[in-house]
């Protein structure tokens, strides 16, 4: 008898699937390529010539930002050896015309100071 009890309250159950498609790129996954194309001749060329020139634009971009970076160190670099130029012809002609004194000093220190100023913070940024 125990093979014919059915169980007390039994409801249907209705199970429910969702699947989803993440796409991360410049370029939709092949089967979307082929849907393009076939609902509309040429999408796929198009698509991919717009990829194309998207990754063209970039990497130029990238080089133009690269070379300006690379300019903008160099003039640093030689504003800061004019500055150190005329900080010791200063201190030299200090020193000749005053003498030895503290005040053929002061602008040596004022030199270093500036160049150790214009140098180290930008170490720092290269070296991250």
């Amino acid at each position: 008898m125990a093979a014919n009890r059915q169980p007390h309250n039994t409801q249907p159950v209705v199970l429910h699937q969702t699947t989803g498609i993440v796409h991360s790129g410049p370029l939709p996954p092949a089967q979307e390529f082929e849907r393009y194309e076939k609902t509309y001749p040429g999408a796929a060329e198009r698509i991919l010539l717009a990829a194309e020139k998207e990754a063209a634009h970039r990497h130029a971009l990238e080089n133009k930002m690269v070379d300006d970076n690379s300019k903008s160190a160099r003039l640093g670099q030689y504003l800061a050896f004019a500055i150190a130029i005329m900080a010791m012809t200063t201190v030299i002609l200090i020193g000749v015309f005053k003498g030895p004194t503290v005040s053929a000093i002061v602008p040596a220190v004022v030199a270093c100071t500036m160049l150790a100023a214009v140098f180290l913070p930008n170490r720092g940024k290269a070296k991250k």
